[in-house]
């Protein structure tokens, strides 16, 4: 990820590219910036479920309400700094 960071401040016009794409077949496509979709595919490829922990139906809710929130923070501030 160090890599990345560095790359989107010594190439901005990479970091600010967007795409419209639905990289993981989960909803509709959305705008990702190429960073963000470097580094979800990375987290993704790389991390694997806790096998001892909880994997309940209400637990990946809970997960995915989190995860949605966050991205929506994260939509937020980028619009307004434009």
């Amino acid at each position: 990820m160090h890599g990345l960071v560095v790359a989107a401040i010594a190439a901005p016009d990479v970091a600010g590219r967007e795409i419209v794409a639905s990289p993981f077949d989960d909803g509709p496509p959305q705008r990702w910036s190429l960073s963000a979709l470097s580094v979800a595919s990375t987290a993704l490829t790389c991390l694997e479920p806790d096998p001892h922990g909880p994997d309940d139906e209400r637990r990946l809710a809970q997960v995915y309400q989190a995860i949605n929130e966050w991205a929506s923070r994260l939509a937020g501030d980028a619009s307004s700094s434009e």
